[in-house]
């Protein structure tokens, strides 16, 4: 299988928290009149929450140095709001992690984490 790309949605209650705390300190750094290079250095690590999604024979990248192996995802819960709830294991943990994710596209990433692990189980979210 090919590496196929996934376009996050932008506006999700994570997103926007992140763009408040980041124009509440652009506004302090210019309250105190620190250099240009300073907004610089704050910015430049938002450049990883534009990346897409990825999906490729072992690991869902998200774009923000987050790899979750794909034959460790035991079950995903796809949401009405259109965010997939990833529940995963780690071969050396007993615990269970979950990561949820918002893609543009959702029956697509859905059918492309299903077509690399067959073995999950999709659950979907009533009304």
């Amino acid at each position: 299988m090919e590496k196929k790309a996934f376009r996050k949605r932008m506006i999700t209650p994570k997103h926007l928290s992140i763009a408040v705390c980041v124009l509440i300190i652009l506004g302090l750094f210019y309250l105190n009149n620190l250099p240009w290079f300073t907004y610089i250095i704050v910015l430049a690590p938002l450049i990883i929450a534009f990346q897409p999604y990825y999906v490729d024979d072992k690991y869902l990248t998200q774009g923000n140095f987050i790899a979750v192996p794909v034959e460790s995802i035991d079950k995903i819960l796809v949401k009405e709001s259109g965010s997939v709830v990833v529940y995963y294991s780690r071969p050396y943990k007993d615990k269970e992690y979950t990561n949820t994710v918002y893609p543009v596209d959702t029956e697509g990433f859905v059918a492309a984490l299903q077509q690399v692990n067959e073995e999950m189980t999709i659950l979907r979210e009533n009304s």
